[in-house]
């Protein structure tokens, strides 16, 4: 463990962690909330729901790419420096964005952000797991990523508002500011000092070369991938299934944000109780039989509530879980793991994304809910696969 951090090791550094959360609220809020206004985006910049959309996967894709390239050729430099550089450059992107006068314009911004953010939420994970004992390595990540959920149920709902009531420009502009503020508190309460530990091209070709990792972060990648079939469609979708207006929209995002932050507190607790295979094992079972229950928002928009409300805590009780596992997996290999991990976030979200516009294009919105509820299926199968293969006394790659 790095010098710096072993005084903090014995205990929780409350404020070096919370400043990191800080910065994870801004990065998921910049990354969802154009989910919220991707209605007013397509209709300003004339262009088809479907194709706005792209937005989204275009974003999840270079964040996918970057996160583990970007991790290791950054991976000699002090983690408070990259951290700090990681949010200014996601700031400057989110103010391009806000200033973007094009649909292209407004994509090469979001591809920008998604730089900032691939150097970001990495680091900051392994950064947390690095500052504190191996026993509080899960609490810690669960705290640093409830930045990320908090973004949920406050900053995607409010930044949601913002850009329905004076435009998607301004939302983008609320990001921009928000990232300042939390990269000047990350400047004032991170320790220097801090280097990558399993980090490195070394680290990330090694880790590439290990079959029961890649798998293990396939299931990852097929988590969210089920999630985002609907969920970047989801405004259009709660429209046209619930009749909700701008207004539900809003307040049904709360709903969700709210439910996810229980979530990420529940996976948390529930695994330091019983463990991370059920903890895992019981947010992916659930995920399916929501899916295939979408349909059931044509009730209206309490019922909509109700299942988003599900959906957001078995769906967020899984990554803070999941990165523990990784990171026992393979502690030595820590810092790429983690890129990778978030990596396969991004590449989930991109495809997820990409299977949706499919499905709308060639079905009818009833069908979201079927495609996720069969990709949340193949989550489950990999995840046995995974187990199955680092089960007591397996060797290999």
């Amino acid at each position: 463990m790095n010098a710096v951090a072993s005084g903090a090791a014995e205990r929780m550094p409350v404020r070096a962690l919370a400043g990191l959360a800080l910065g994870n609220f801004a990065v998921g809020t910049g990354a969802l909330v154009i989910a919220g206004v991707l209605p007013d985006v397509a209709a300003d910049l004339q262009v088809p729901p479907a194709a706005a959309g792209q937005l989204i996967t275009v974003y999840a894709l270079s964040y996918a790419v970057g996160a583990p390239l970007l991790g290791a050729a950054a991976s000699r430099l002090d983690r408070r420096r990259l951290l700090i550089g990681a949010g200014l450059l996601y700031a400057l992107a989110n103010l391009l964005a806000a200033l973007s006068a094009s649909f292209g314009m407004l994509l090469a911004a979001r591809v920008l952000g998604s730089v900032g953010a691939a150097l970001f939420s990495p680091t900051a994970a392994t950064v947390a797991s690095m500052l504190v004992a191996p026993a509080l390595v899960p609490r810690a990540i669960g705290l640093v990523f409830g930045g990320f959920v908090i973004s949920t149920v406050l900053g995607v709902p409010l930044g949601t508002w913002i850009g329905t009531t004076w435009g998607w420009q301004v939302a983008l502009l609320f990001v921009s500011g928000l990232t300042v503020i939390a990269t000047g508190v990350v400047a004032l309460t991170l320790p220097g000092g801090l280097k990558a530990e399993g980090a490195g091209i070394g680290a990330l070709v090694s880790t590439l070369k290990n079959t029961r990792l890649l798998v293990a972060l396939s299931v990852a990648a097929s988590n969210m991938a089920s999630q985002f079939i609907p969920f970047t469609y989801i405004a259009v979708l709660l429209a046209a299934f619930s009749g909700a207006t701008k207004d539900d929209v809003t307040v049904l995002f709360f709903a969700f944000g709210l439910a996810s932050v229980v979530g990420n507190w529940l996976g948390g607790r529930a695994a330091a109780r019983f463990g991370l295979t059920p903890t895992l094992l019981a947010g992916m079972l659930t995920l399916p039989v929501l899916f295939f229950a979408l349909p059931a928002m044509h009730w209206g928009v309490t019922a909509a509530g109700v299942l988003l409300a599900l959906w957001g805590m078995a769906g967020f009780s899984f990554s803070a879980p999941n990165q523990s596992r990784l990171v026992a997996l393979a502690p030595h290999l820590r810092g790429v793991l983690l890129s990778l991990h978030a990596s396969a976030l991004y590449a989930g979200q991109a495809v997820g994304a990409a299977v949706g516009a499919f499905v709308l294009q060639t079905g009818t919105m009833d069908d979201l809910g079927w495609a996720a509820g069969i990709a949340a299926l193949v989550t489950v199968a990999l995840f046995l696969l995974s187990l199955w293969q680092w089960r007591p006394g397996t060797r290999g790659t």
